[in-house]
């Protein structure tokens, strides 16, 4: 097995990418994580690794730092950039001592296979006695991977994202966004939640199914969600199925019943309980509004 190193002050994403990252897919395995450049140092002195993955804003000691420290006295090993966008301009001066890539926060599972699999042609990688590399990155190396737009889903596999094509019917009502008031955002991992609910709605969601998914820790992608959207993520869910519902209760002939299962509640009396909380009324009394409305 192939030893790596992961170097970042944030815990949260040492420890996702050390326990939730698929390093034995390609023959790695992290045998330890630093919080900034000098422990990395003493880490790698120990540990003879073949990788490591470092940030660049570190106290102590910053990434730039390290990576000039590692080209010098460990040329053979690989090195990989943690980023974020702002910090890109500064990421680039790394070229100079023969990084081998970028990986961008947030960090998704598809940007990391991708990453693994380019370097795991690293001639470094494949010889017994290590030597120094002079290896020029390619145009594509030294740039991040693109942020997913707002409107596209963000898949957590090797897949390119793909338009979701369940999109909600409008009803008579505002869009979900609009009388929720979900505010906007461009995080990869909200958005991929979002997109997530408004095509599976139907089937059995938690919030742990998608913090899985994202290779998250299911408390942090609850604040995160909650901080990105200011709505909870078991209230936006509901939300969907109820709009999704609303429509069915006008535009289709099913049972009231029928409806709740439909759109993903196991429980009657809670559908009834939630629609209630959402629109105003029962979903008999909604049904029966309507159509006395619009009956002409």
């Amino acid at each position: 097995m192939f030893k790596s190193i992961i170097v970042d002050d944030e815990k949260n994403i040492r420890e996702r990418m050390a326990r939730h990252f698929p390093w034995g897919d390609f023959q790695f395995e992290v045998v330890g994580t630093a919080a900034n450049g000098l422990e990395a140092l003493k880490l790698i002195d120990d540990e003879q690794p073949d990788l490591v993955i470092t940030d660049i804003k570190m106290p102590k000691m910053g990434g730039l730092e390290l990576v000039e420290i590692l080209h010098e006295k460990y040329p053979h090993i690989v090195v990989i950039i943690l980023t974020a966008y702002r910090d890109f301009d500064l990421a680039q001066k790394a070229i100079n001592f023969n990084v081998k890539g970028f990986l961008v926060k947030p960090i998704m599972k598809s940007d990391f296979r991708q990453m693994m699999t380019r370097i795991m042609d690293e001639p470094n990688l494949n010889q017994s006695q290590p030597a120094p590399q002079q290896t020029q990155l390619t145009a594509d190396q030294t740039q991040p991977s693109q942020p997913t737009q707002p409107n596209q889903q963000t898949q957590p596999t090797d897949a390119a994202p793909t338009q979701p094509e369940n999109k909600i019917t409008p009803t008579p009502l505002a869009r979900p966004e609009q009388t929720l008031k979900i505010r906007k955002s461009n995080n990869r991992y909200v958005n991929y939640a979002i997109n997530y609910v408004q095509e599976h709605y139907t089937e059995n969601i938690t919030l742990k199914d998608i913090a899985e998914k994202l290779f998250i820790h299911e408390a942090y992608f609850s604040k995160l969600f909650n901080e990105e959207t200011e709505v909870g993520f078991n209230a936006y869910v509901n939300y969907i199925r109820i709009e999704n519902a609303k429509r069915l209760i006008i535009y289709s002939d099913q049972q009231l019943k029928e409806i709740s299962t439909t759109v993903g509640f196991s429980s009657h009396s809670y559908f009834n309980r939630v629609f209630k909380q959402v629109v105003g009324d029962s979903p008999l009394s909604y049904r029966k509004k309507y159509f006395e409305d619009h009956d002409h």
